[in-house]
């Protein structure tokens, strides 16, 4: 795949440099920080279906072997978005759920905490010409 590189400089000094890697469909899967001194700070990945949505993204620190923060993406046959997490440290901090009309409008957006519980529902309501409806 692709390899990109970018080095910032502040005062004509290296201040940090950045890698990043895609894959064949020129996705981004991989960014690597630096130091000015070369060492690796910070990591970030991603991962992509087949239809080219990102179902995780996450960020490794402590030179790119703990992973701090990570979010999960579900999304149904029409590529619509039904389940997004955010986990950090590996312990889930939230998650939201989302139901679809049949004509792929989003008609409910589900939020729960970090144990799953219910904290709000938002439904969205359209009119016939599928315009939104403000309440």
């Amino acid at each position: 795949g692709l390899k990109t590189y970018i080095a910032d400089y502040s005062n004509g000094n290296l201040e940090n440099t950045c890698i990043s890697l895609y894959d064949k469909k020129l996705n981004l899967i991989e960014k690597h920080f630096y130091s000015s001194g070369g060492e690796l700070t910070q990591k970030r990945s991603w991962i992509y279906d087949t239809m080219g949505n990102i179902i995780e993204q996450a960020t490794y620190i402590s030179k790119g072997t703990m992973e701090y923060d990570k979010y999960t993406y579900k999304f149904d046959k029409y590529g619509n978005s039904i389940l997004n997490a955010r986990y950090l440290y590996g312990k889930l901090a939230w998650e939201t759920s989302s139901k679809y009309n049949s004509k792929g409008d989003e008609i409910e957006r589900t939020y729960y905490n970090s144990k799953r519980i219910t904290e709000n529902i938002i439904v969205f309501k359209y009119d016939k010409e599928g315009r939104p409806l403000q309440d």
